[in-house]
């Protein structure tokens, strides 16, 4: 092989490299506005042959605008547990949305149901159809839909 078709080639090679490089692209802030509303706890599952497990409680969560929310640990038909609940400031960043809360009231029986973090608000398959979901991660991680 000539020095001239190595010498091609070796730049070939390096342009292809550097262009996979610089190609990459940063990953930008989800929507904050898609976040705000109000979310309950789903048990559903993205195949109906598959069972949902058997929960005795389920949570609501209120985002607001102004950067803050509300848990609320409830009775499975969506009655608030008196005292349950969790509430405090969200922030944002490039991979997500966290949630510290500033006032807790969560008894030992339902601690583990607060949230810590969520990627935001996306398109889930529910039974075969497309629905708005949120996944949401802490020692209890759920799956929320908007209500």
């Amino acid at each position: 092989m000539s020095a001239t078709i190595r010498l091609a080639l070796a730049g070939l090679m390096l342009f292809g490299v550097s262009g996979l490089i610089g190609c990459s692209k940063s990953k930008s802030a989800p929507d904050s506005g898609k976040l705000v509303g109000s979310w309950v706890e789903v048990n559903e599952q993205a195949s109906p042959r598959m069972k949902p497990p058997e929960n005795t409680s389920m949570r609501k969560l209120t985002i607001n605008a102004d950067k803050t929310f509300k848990l609320e640990v409830c009775n499975p038909d969506g009655t608030p547990i008196a005292g349950q609940t969790a509430s405090g400031n969200w922030k944002q960043d490039a991979s997500g949305f966290s949630f510290e809360a500033t006032t807790n009231t969560l008894d030992e029986a339902h601690k583990d149901q607060m949230i810590q973090s969520t990627t935001g608000p996306t398109m889930f398959p529910v039974n075969g159809t497309p629905q708005e979901r949120m996944v949401v991660s802490g020692d209890k991680p759920a799956t929320f839909k908007r209500q």
